[in-house]
């Protein structure tokens, strides 16, 4: 059996294996460490036997840039995730590392776990351990005779070793007609794509393509391996097209075919002018997969290539003006090289009503240092755009408090607050306003706006003719007076104020604050709401009918009228003994018919 080289070899840690495969494949793959067999190391590639139901084999792939990756044949393996099998092959390895290290340093012997798997890979008996065992005593015409006899019936791998064969052959030719055959997405369904039953097999042709760019590229073939790298990474992308890939093996395997494409890259240093009309392609073709970053290869590119780039990413966007991922593509580039003037000019380009295309100049020219044309160009912002964005408006208002310009920010905020009248930009406007010493007047101000509103759109008003509000009426939409007043700890305006407009939950907020001192209002609030609760089914309407009982027994607690209340209770239950769910809900909040020197029960927290 084969052992990890050395611990500078594994790139990853039990933490890792413990994410991958999720805390229930984890322990379950505690209880297959004793099952595992045949453990042979090949590079960054382990491979091993693991028995369980079936005798499954599993392959685990290490990157230079840390992590694992695994795959089995096990039914959760085909579909691509890091199954128990895989968490008992990781851990074995983990395991002889450090055993390994141990014995380096002379501080241990091999653990009776490691002995048992050597001997069980050394066994001659017809177990699958034996396996590796019993292949090695063949002879090479032996071996020859069952690969061709398993070529004829697996196509699959047949495949896979013609890539292998013209690779040794360092035929340029075949390799591109075998990667073409390998990367054919035609016969994973009738209408070419990859179904969601098969993203693992074709994620294990994209490793298989990306190994071999590795392996031209070790053999002095480097220009070769960008050429095919490329052909490549455009066939995947139309076979991913419509791909079903719920796991992400096959954006994770293509990811790996661009990782060998960049090493390919910095190995045989390409024209940059056609690295970088190959990178625009990719990156403007919408294509999801393979996903390449432009930004990871821009030391390839040089001056020259990132000229190239530039210019595709504008054409794209003078091609396609109202083209987001053209845009974003230019932005990025102009935003990676620092262009910061260029960058400003394709920003200001496409202005909008929210003012965001002046404030993401602003924030540019802030970071490159330009402090004075960033608020310039974010007052710009507040002029031009017709309906500003709060975003814009705090990007200002806190430049100008920086400066000391407390009275301007406030103008601003008001400016906001006419615009807008919420309870957010109201919150905002006190804080301005408290900042420049101006609050009275100003609250008295926008308070008169509100009330302004709300006349409007009050009684007898653009809604209607007058009808009846209040605890006992019909409810209407939020009303910001109603939720400003209630910010300001002014409970009677508040309530005043709901009579003529308020929703259900201000209602609701309105008689849990004053439920304490005036009980009966409450109360009439809280009836009220559970009446058409009566009718409505579901956990959710129960629990809310539940909360609402609680807080009117407490308030017939604290008007002394318990009797009343249970009188009421007991009629609702045997209205609704059906809702079973619902008897079970007030029974766990203590809604029984109970005594009135009973403690009350806490109202639910909805």
């Amino acid at each position: 059996m084969g052992h990890v080289a050395s611990a500078s070899s594994i790139t990853f840690t039990e933490a890792d294996v413990r994410v991958l495969a999720g805390e229930r494949a984890f322990l379950r793959g505690l209880g297959y460490l004793d099952s595992v067999g045949e453990l042979a190391t090949r590079g960054k590639r382990v491979t091993a036997s693991v028995s369980g139901t079936d005798d499954y084999r599993v392959v685990l792939t290490m990157s230079d840039a840390g992590g694992v990756r695994g795959e089995c044949d096990c039914p959760q393996g085909r579909e691509g995730f890091f199954c128990k099998h895989c968490v008992a092959a990781a851990l074995t390895v983990l395991d002889d590392e450090r055993e390994d290290g141990e014995r380096e340093d002379g501080d241990r012997e091999d653990s009776a776990r490691s002995a048992q798997r050597r001997e069980r890979a050394s066994e001659p008996e017809g177990k699958p351990a034996s396996l590796v065992a019993w292949l090695r005593a063949r002879t090479k015409d032996d071996l020859l005779d069952l690969v061709l006899d398993q070529l004829m019936e697996d196509e699959e791998w047949r495949r896979r070793l013609e890539l292998r064969a013209a690779t040794a052959a360092t035929d340029l030719e075949a390799i591109f007609a075998r990667i073409t055959n390998l990367l054919d997405a035609t016969e994973f369904a009738p209408y070419g794509y990859v179904e969601e039953g098969d993203s693992s097999r074709f994620a294990r042709r994209l490793r298989d393509a990306a190994e071999i760019i590795d392996e031209l590229v070790e053999a002095g073939l480097a220009e070769d391996a960008v050429e095919i790298a490329e052909y490549a990474l455009e066939t995947v992308a139309e076979s991913c097209r419509n791909a079903r890939d719920p796991s992400g093996v096959i954006a994770a395997a293509a990811a790996d075919l661009v990782i060998s494409h960049h090493e390919a890259c910095a190995v045989a240093q390409p024209d940059p002018v056609a690295l970088a009309d190959f990178l625009a392609e990719r990156t403007l073709s919408h294509e999801d997969v393979p996903y390449i970053d432009f930004a990871s290869y821009l030391d390839l590119l040089g001056a020259e290539g990132i000229t190239q780039l530039r210019d595709r990413f504008t054409a794209a966007c003078q091609a396609s003006p109202a083209g987001w991922s053209e845009r974003n593509a230019l932005e990025r580039l102009l935003s990676l090289t620092g262009d910061v003037d260029e960058l400003v000019t394709v920003l200001s380009a496409h202005p909008d009503d929210q003012g965001d295309s002046h404030l993401r100049i602003a924030i540019v020219l802030d970071q490159a240092g330009r402090t004075a044309e960033a608020l310039a160009w974010a007052e710009r912002g507040l002029r031009e755009a017709s309906h500003p964005g709060d975003d814009l408006v705090s990007y200002v208002v806190e430049r100008y408090w920086s400066a000391g310009r407390d009275a301007e920010a406030l103008t601003v905020r008001r400016d906001r607050f006419a615009a807008v009248r919420d309870l957010d930009a109201f919150q905002r406007l006190r804080i301005a306003a408290v900042r420049a010493r101006d609050w009275p007047a100003v609250r008295s101000w926008a308070l008169d706006l509100l009330r302004a509103d709300a006349g409007s759109a009050g009684p007898g008003g653009p809604s209607g003719p007058h009808v009846p509000y209040g605890p006992h009426g019909r409810s209407e939409p939020d009303s910001v007076l109603v939720d400003v007043l209630i910010d300001e700890g002014d409970l009677a305006a508040a309530w005043e104020e709901a009579k003529r407009r308020a929703s259900e939950d201000q209602w609701l907020r309105l008689a849990d604050l004053v439920a304490q001192a005036r009980p009966a209002d409450a109360l009439a609030v809280y009836l009220r709401q559970i009446e058409p609760l009566r009718k409505d089914t579901g956990e959710r309407a129960y629990r809310r009918m539940a909360r609402l009982l609680v807080s009117a027994r407490d308030c017939h607690h604290r008007l002394g009228t318990d009797r009343v209340f249970n009188a009421y209770l007991h009629a609702l239950r045997a209205e609704q003994k059906r809702k079973r769910k619902l008897i079970a809900i007030l029974d766990a909040q203590g809604l029984r018919e109970v005594p009135a020197t009973q403690p009350t029960a806490q109202p639910l927290d909805l």
